[in-house]
């Protein structure tokens, strides 16, 4: 059963995914900063205890346990159970066990639960209802009431004024892929890493090689980075380190293809030709404001990857049901 929130509660813990080394998540943990003021932030980190090492705990964790305080979780594909030792799905039923106030869920990704769907459900219960998540796939099949809001990407409050420069279209086409996971399977089972290697080299040759296109970096965490997994493409990259470096960086391309799906909603905002590779759901918070998708359910042929322009209206009307669910659940998590 879910907990209740205390009326005297204390200022609201937030947990994100930042400081990670992923441009995608440091922009969503910004983001948090321009709508919830007081938070007290909650972030995961890797023990460094030799005993301990390898497993996850969350800072700040004493007062996640003790206080009755409302934990907020912000964004991202936080829970997911793609192998069989269902890792994530162990330490967030341990941290939420321990939990003494309610959680909430904003713009969440949930799913796949292709393992251990029990403990899936047993973690999902301990978030009160309706849980707001960013895709429509996220809303099926959890047996707990869910409400489909947005990525908080499309949060941001900077969004509108967001234009690419007068040289728009004369730049290179941009890239942005990550490394090969091999969970990808359970979903698509034709997205072999062979096949998306080559897939991804087939595509550069198809828009005139190396010269003309840019690798734009999203993700550099200690445990690799993408223009690493992508050095032999012999292509150049670009390596922002905030999400304003990103956006000022994507503002001079043509174009963009999107294997990481904040570089595709920043290229969306942007007003660039923009396609995405939809190796997992999440993707379908792009193919809502109409953003081509390559990959969706079988391996994407040479006429899927064609970008094309969001559509500004809809962009506007996922906007406004994030802000509508973000307005619900600031009432919740407000001091009293």
């Amino acid at each position: 059963m879910c907990k209740v929130a205390d009326l005297n509660q204390s200022r609201p813990q937030l947990f994100t995914w930042a400081g990670h080394g992923n441009i995608g998540d440091d922009w969503i943990a910004e983001i948090a900063s321009q709508h919830i003021e007081n938070g007290d932030e909650v972030k995961k980190r890797r023990s460094v205890r030799l005993r301990c090492r390898g497993q996850y705990c969350l800072t700040g964790a004493h007062n996640l346990e003790r206080d009755s305080a409302p934990l907020l979780l912000w964004g991202g594909g936080w829970l997911a159970a793609h192998r069989a030792n269902s890792t994530t799905l162990k330490r967030w039923q341990r941290h939420l066990d321990q939990h003494q106030g309610p959680t909430y869920g904003l713009g969440l990704g949930l799913g796949p639960f292709d393992m251990d769907t029990q403990r899936a459900g047993n973690v999902i219960t301990q978030i009160s209802e309706p849980i707001h998540v960013r895709a429509i796939s996220d809303t099926v099949g959890l047996g707990h009431a869910t409400k489909l809001s947005s990525d908080i990407a499309f949060l941001y409050r900077r969004a509108w004024h967001l234009r690419s420069d007068k040289e728009n279209g004369l730049g290179p086409i941009g890239m942005s892929f990550p490394r090969y996971f091999p969970h990808w399977l359970i979903n698509r089972a034709w997205l072999t890493k062979d096949w998306y290697r080559t897939g991804v080299r087939e595509l550069l040759a198809r828009l005139g090689g190396p010269s003309k296109v840019v690798f734009i970096e999203f993700d550099r965490s200690r445990w690799g980075s993408d223009s690493h997994y992508w050095r032999d493409l012999g292509i150049r990259s670009v390596l922002p380190r905030t999400p304003s470096e990103a956006v000022e960086a994507m503002a001079r391309l043509s174009g963009l293809y999107a294997g990481r799906l904040h570089a595709g909603i920043i290229s969306a905002l942007l007003g660039l030709p923009t396609c995405g590779f939809s190796y997992h759901h999440e993707f379908e918070a792009l193919a809502e404001i109409v953003v081509p998708m390559a990959g969706s359910s079988s391996a994407p042929e040479s006429g899927e990857w064609n970008p094309s322009v969001a559509q500004p209206g809809l962009i506007r009307q996922v906007r406004e049901r994030g802000l509508d669910a973000l307005s619900d659940l600031t009432r919740l998590v407000a001091p009293a």
